[in-house]
């Protein structure tokens, strides 16, 4: 499935002010575990919500989160299996189901998408 991120845009003052949060997930560590992942939200797109709210350091609540509150903040889903890190022109494929291990390109996708909304000025 594809991979996608949220963005919660900031205010006006602080266009310039960005925040980044790749969401955990850890690591499958063999071929099984991978396959078994790949099925859930750690591992595939297709049951994620529309919105997320992710709370603490990500909160718009400035009572909550008085550093990054009033960010562009930007939320980056686990789905990869290599903690955003693998890069596989081919699939590894398990019991007939490709697994493709591409978070490193996720990564560079996510980054290209922002570009448009500013993400080449921000200062902090």
């Amino acid at each position: 499935t594809p991979a996608g991120f949220y963005l919660a845009p900031g205010n006006t003052a602080n266009k310039k002010h960005w925040q980044i949060y790749f969401e955990g997930g850890g690591w499958c560590y063999d071929d099984m575990d991978c396959y078994g992942r790949s099925s859930t939200a750690l591992g595939s797109s297709k049951g994620w919500h529309t919105s997320v709210g992710a709370g603490g350091i990500m909160s718009s609540d400035c009572t909550v989160n008085p550093d990054f509150c009033n960010f562009h903040r930007v939320y980056i889903a686990y789905c990869d299996g290599n903690s955003f890190t693998g890069n596989r022109d081919e699939p590894l494929v398990v019991k007939g189901k490709p697994l493709y291990f591409r978070g490193r390109r996720i990564i560079d996708a996510v980054l290209e998408s922002l570009l448009p909304l500013g993400i080449t000025n921000a200062n902090k």
